[in-house]
């Protein structure tokens, strides 16, 4: 087996990788939506690091308002929402 380390190519290794192939992710944060386009490919993390996937984006800039309550404003990354909204909790 290659046991060659290429750096991270987000997205793109899982549009090249073929049935009984393995993706192996080196340690941190993928905010993306892991799906594999052929049946049959095993994705891991590297041994002794630690993986998340997550397809949400990273709100930045939370501002706690008068009332106690947070906001943010919300870029244009996202096709789901539009650009210039506003989130509060």
């Amino acid at each position: 087996m290659d046991q060659t380390v290429y750096r991270p190519i987000a997205g793109e290794s899982k549009a090249i990788a073929q049935p009984g192939e393995t993706i192996v992710l080196r340690g941190g944060v993928y905010r993306e939506v892991l799906a594999p386009k052929n049946d049959g490919v095993t994705v891991r993390a590297m041994k002794g690091e630690k993986v998340t996937i997550s397809g949400a984006d990273l709100i930045k800039g939370w501002k706690r308002k008068v009332d106690g309550s947070w906001s943010a404003t919300l870029g244009c990354t996202s096709s789901r929402r539009s650009c210039g909204s506003r989130v509060s909790t």
